[in-house]
């Protein structure tokens, strides 16, 4: 079982598959530097490894290298805020995905890219994870206000944000 190498426990770099041991994903980082895969910033390993550790539910390791990929000022594209956003959802840090959208936007993260709209959507699920309803429709709004079009998955969202929070207070009474 150790010895398959599949995509869930390996990642294929330009040197080659790198074997992931069973549940220790948490040590891929350190190997893809060890084999000079993860040097240079621009690189993918760091968002490969990223998607990895929250498909297998290391979301504790998956937010320090969250962390680290912000710390490294590397541009980040839609997807990648997009998967960022999902660490941050994970540990109810909302304030962090909203100040996220806005370095992007304010980074000109916008212009050229094909989905646009994600980034906004996946705050708003990051404020559908703490029921911050009135934080998602502001988003949304910020959404329109930076000239985009809402699709069906953003109004989707806000809608699901504002079903969760009235679904929790009504239990709450």
């Amino acid at each position: 079982d150790d010895d398959l190498w599949l995509m869930n426990r390996g990642i294929r770099g330009k040197k080659g598959w790198i074997r992931l041991p069973e549940r220790k994903h948490r040590t891929v980082l350190q190997e893809l530097r060890k084999r000079n895969l993860v040097f240079d910033p621009t690189t993918q390993g760091y968002k490969i490894v990223l998607d990895i550790m929250l498909s297998r539910g290391f979301n504790d390791e998956a937010i320090k290298l969250w962390d680290e990929i912000r710390e490294t000022g590397m541009p980040l594209k839609s997807s990648d805020i997009c998967l960022g956003m999902k660490a941050l959802a994970l540990h109810g840090r909302w304030q962090d995905a909203i100040e996220t959208l806005q370095e992007h936007v304010r980074a000109g993260g916008l212009k050229g890219d094909p989905m646009p709209d994600r980034p906004f959507c996946a705050a708003m699920g990051t404020c559908r994870q703490d029921a911050k309803w009135e934080v998602a429709l502001q988003i949304f709004e910020d959404l329109i206000a930076n000239g985009l079009l809402p699709d069906v998955f953003a109004y989707n969202q806000v809608m699901a944000c504002c079903e969760d929070a009235r679904s929790k207070s009504a239990t709450e009474v």
